[in-house]
């Protein structure tokens, strides 16, 4: 029986989760000016509610809010990488990567 693809690509966040040893990790795609979230997958040492803020605010976000780096690396085809010592600690990819710890 072949799996619904949510499953699927949620079965395969997983897996990378494992092969890098990741606290979190996830998959989104461009749909017209959004990205959309196709799976995210926390790892067990992030805390509940922090994987649910997370999955939620990252559902379906604005390409313009590029605050977040999984957002700028969707419009810039780049790797993008977020230093929490770099970014503020109230908006974005500084405030989640705190959360993360």
């Amino acid at each position: 029986m072949a799996r619904h693809p949510d499953e699927s690509a949620r079965a395969h966040v997983a897996d990378l989760l494992l092969d890098l040893g990741a606290r979190a990790a996830g998959c989104w795609w461009i749909a017209g000016t959004m990205l959309e979230q196709v799976a995210f997958v926390a790892g067990p040492t992030l805390p509940k509610e922090v994987v649910q803020g997370f999955a939620e605010a990252t559902r379906s976000v604005p390409l313009t809010q590029t605050g977040l780096g999984i957002v700028r690396t969707a419009v810039e085809g780049t790797v993008t990488v977020s230093r929490t010592m770099e970014l503020p600690a109230d908006s974005g990819s500084g405030y989640w990567l705190r959360a993360f710890g």
